[in-house]
């Protein structure tokens, strides 16, 4: 083992840094779920290979301070890789402002898991008003939110290797889990693509113990692709629709009236270029207020996610973890 290491610090430096970027895995933290644990991260494990990984390391994450559900303490967060899940829109993260050493995970977040949303597929002005008004809740609404993945189908695999194959449970194979996973903890699956849905499905499908979450993904990819039925009244009432457009692109088109509507409930008494639109309506993108309220949009996909359950010693159930970070590594404080 030393001898093939040797070689690779014979590597031009340039595909080292490479090499040791691919290695860092993509994890998840999850706080506010009513049942089951909390989860936080500690550094990647290439943190202690070397000086050279470990500066890797910290380039791309940091510890960040959280406070919420019981927990007051640290976890390691990597804002390219690592994704957030609060468990319910009712449990928010804490804006204490008590100084901190470290910079808190509410201010570092760039994309969140979003568990709160009940797709109907019926009335989308109705889920296009409860989608925007959540999305404006106190910490949904925040600047540095840029992606909102919503979460259509979630599925929590048990790893067979930390508890080993129960008798009647249908757990993932290992060969299943590692082709879907990788070295990460965390697979998305946007519902909008075909192909990756098909890629995917396949591999599950390819073992009868995982074969039902396939064909959930593939019935969850449906309803996102299904027609919508349009309601609006042609020209003439004898004359066709021209189109029958996809459920979750009706959906997203009336989010965008209905998240004007609300800025402009919010906005207006402040800023008298606010535009008061309703739903149909010309929207005048030009408009310097329109233009700037749709840039605040985050990104809004419709995925499937996958979530590998870690190792026991990432969870913490309320009791505040003693340990701190001295820069290289985590150090128990008592």
């Amino acid at each position: 083992m030393a001898a093939e290491f040797t070689l690779f610090n014979k590597l031009p430096a340039e595909i080292r840094m490479l090499i040791w970027e691919a290695t860092l895995p993509r994890r998840y933290i999850c706080f506010g779920l009513i049942h089951g644990p909390r989860e936080i991260l500690r550094p990647p494990a290439i943190a202690q290979v070397c000086r050279e990984s470990r500066a890797i390391t910290l380039k791309n994450g940091s510890p960040h301070y959280i406070y919420s559900c019981g927990y007051d303490g640290l976890t390691w967060y990597d804002p390219s890789r690592d994704s957030v899940l609060w468990g319910s829109p009712r449990v928010q993260p804490s804006r204490r402002t008590v100084p901190r050493s470290r910079p808190r995970l509410l201010d570092a977040m760039t994309s969140i898991m979003y568990w709160g949303f009940n797709i109907g597929f019926g009335n989308h002005q109705a889920d296009a008003k409860q989608l925007a008004r959540s999305l404006s809740d106190e910490y949904m609404g925040m600047q540095n939110i840029r992606v909102v993945n919503l979460l259509l189908y979630d599925k929590y695999v048990v790893s067979p290797a930390l508890h080993g194959e129960v008798p009647g449970r249908r757990d993932w194979k290992p060969k299943v889990i590692d082709a879907i996973f990788g070295i990460d903890t965390i697979r998305f699956v946007d519902l909008r693509d075909e192909k990756e849905v098909e890629s995917i499905s396949q591999i599950l499908c390819s073992r009868q113990s995982s074969i039902e979450d396939g064909s959930e993904l593939i019935r969850a990819h449906a309803l996102v692709q299904s027609g919508h039925k349009a309601r609006e009244q042609s020209a003439s009432q004898h004359e066709e629709p021209s189109s029958n457009p996809k459920y979750w692109d009706v959906l997203m088109r009336d989010f965008k009236y209905q998240w004007l509507i609300d800025r402009y409930e919010h906005d207006h008494e402040t800023d008298s270029s606010a535009v008061r639109l309703y739903h149909g309506q010309h929207i005048d993108e030009a408009n310097t207020w329109v233009k700037k309220t749709i840039a605040e949009i985050p990104e809004i996909r419709p995925v499937a996610v996958f979530r590998k359950e870690s190792m026991p010693a990432s969870y913490y159930t309320w009791k505040v973890p003693t340990v701190s970070w001295n820069g290289q590594a985590w150090e128990r404080t008592q």
